[in-house]
């Protein structure tokens, strides 16, 4: 069901965006330790506390880091003092008439002027394929697969995996029963280790992420506040720094080289250069949600937020400029107490969806809502559908329509916020689909791999591992890459 509704103009006054030259980088304390452990998570959706309206403060935790306001360099309190009097600061979008613009601000340090590609010619090199999270692929996959191999080095089920231009597979894991930090992982073609690297963390590492010139960024946590860590590694497994920054997500790495990444505790949003130095930081002033950034074809970043305390909280989309300038904000009128917006997708013509979970997530069978939102913020059309949807955000394929999946139901809406076609599959399935050249969707399911056509019919189904939560990663040659909760599988066509 289509429906257009928007939300609530406000414009709040806080200075919340601070240019820095802090440098916390770790240089390597050596080379990873290559071992044949294996775990695994890729993102946990948590929900999420904070208090909108007061700023986050950044924790000042030692020489040569970005401390609090009361604690900056007088040259900060300034900047800081400056842009409240320009009016540095989110503005909430509405549907009706125009975002109030942003003031002109001095100091920009980034920009960015097309979307994303893939970088260096890697099938899939980060999570949803792009840094639009599209989840689009330019490769075809397999039409008859079958397992061809699959490995456990331990307990992980929620990492998703990507795939670098030689065919090796990074994926991220958590701490295991015999290992008590979360690991980066490179595997051969043929699923034998290659390497691995141990984070500091026990929570999970989440998805990697392939930059231009094949430096893997792969971010870790131990579960305790501000004590999260951005690695960059080389192809080889080499660290190469070790930015220790907070509560961290998967990294989007912009065509410049800019590392984007967020603390999700602090509600902070970093971009870092490839020498592992801050460039700025934004507070957003809320709590934001552990799932990866969006880049929109202008360069402006998108990403999920929430503020409130418990489930009685307002979710929200932020967008911030490639400057670090707060854009705006989207908070959907009329949503349901308690709901939890996912990570959003961009378009190719930079049209934004998000997916709001119903109130399913309260404990009943519930409505849930996929958002589409012009790139100023304001909501264009809406589109509800029955259940929750844990793990599966959309995916954008090659005729412009969005697909998702709730509930073993597989949903197709085109850009007008029309339902083209919607499936009831007998499989269990939530996650963000992957759709190859032709437009099959693919996602893992409880009981393994399921591929749908673009004309809304099932495939094929393969058994294999099973989860709510990763994402499918298509390589060349028609081959397919998916965790669960028994391991790394490929499937494709034996030659």
């Amino acid at each position: 069901m289509r429906s257009e509704e928007g939300g609530r103009p406000e414009r709040l006054w806080d200075a919340s965006c601070l240019l820095l030259g802090a440098d916390r980088v770790r240089r390597p304390r050596g080379q990873a330790a290559v071992t044949s452990k294996w775990g695994g998570q890729m993102w946990n959706r948590r929900r999420t506390q904070g208090v909108w309206g007061t700023a986050a403060v950044p924790r000042n935790r030692g020489e040569g880091r970005a401390g609090s306001c009361l604690h900056a360099p007088i040259w900060a309190v300034m900047v800081l003092f400056l842009f409240t009097l320009s009016g540095c600061g989110w503005s909430r979008a509405t549907n009706t008439g125009s975002s109030e613009p942003l003031p002109s601000t001095s100091g920009a340090v980034s920009s960015v002027s097309s979307s994303p590609p893939a970088p260096s010619g890697a099938p899939w090199p980060t999570f949803g394929y792009d840094m639009r999270r599209s989840g689009l692929s330019p490769h075809l996959g397999p039409e008859q697969p079958e397992l061809l191999w699959q490995v456990a080095y331990g307990e992980y089920e929620d990492s998703s995996p990507m795939v670098a231009s030689d065919g090796t597979i990074y994926v991220g894991s958590s701490m295991t029963a015999t290992r008590d930090t979360a690991a980066l992982h490179a595997l051969k073609p043929d699923g034998s280790l290659l390497w691995e690297f141990a984070t500091n963390g026990d929570e999970a590492a989440p998805s990697p992420t392939i930059a231009p010139d094949g430096t893997i960024y792969v971010g870790s946590w131990d579960g305790t506040p501000a004590n999260g860590h951005l690695y960059a590694l080389g192809p080889d497994g080499v660290l190469r720094w070790d930015l220790e920054l907070g509560d961290l997500v998967d990294a989007a790495v912009a065509p410049d080289g800019t590392i984007y990444t967020l603390d999700t505790g602090a509600g902070r949003l970093y971009a870092v250069d490839p020498a592992g130095s801050i460039r700025w930081q934004c507070e957003t002033g809320a709590t934001v949600y552990q799932s990866p950034l969006a880049l929109g074809p202008t360069g402006t970043l998108y990403f999920g937020g929430a503020t409130g305390l418990g489930y009685d909280y307002q979710a929200m989309v932020f967008a911030v400029a490639p400057d670090g300038r707060p854009a705006w904000r989207f908070e959907p009128q009329g949503a349901p107490e308690g709901q939890h917006l996912g990570f959003p997708v961009v378009a190719a013509d930079g049209t934004i969806y998000v997916i709001g979970d119903g109130p399913a997530a309260l404990g009943d069978s519930g409505e849930s809502t996929l958002y589409a939102l012009d790139a100023d913020g304001k909501e264009r059309w809406r589109y509800r559908f029955s259940g929750m949807v844990p793990g599966g955000n959309p995916s954008i394929g090659p005729d412009g329509a969005v697909y998702f999946a709730c509930a073993g139901t597989v949903y197709a809406v085109d850009s007008q916020g029309n339902e083209k076609w919607r499936l009831a599959t007998s499989y269990d399935v939530y996650t963000k689909p992957a759709i190859d050249a032709d437009g099959t969707l693919y996602f893992v399911g409880v009981d393994g791999l399921v591929a749908v056509s673009a004309d809304g019919t099932v495939k094929y189904h393969v058994d294999g591992p099973a989860s709510h939560f990763s994402s499918v990663a298509i390589g060349r040659e028609g081959r397919l890459y998916l965790t669960g909760n028994t391991g790394l599988a490929a499937f494709g066509e034996r030659r």
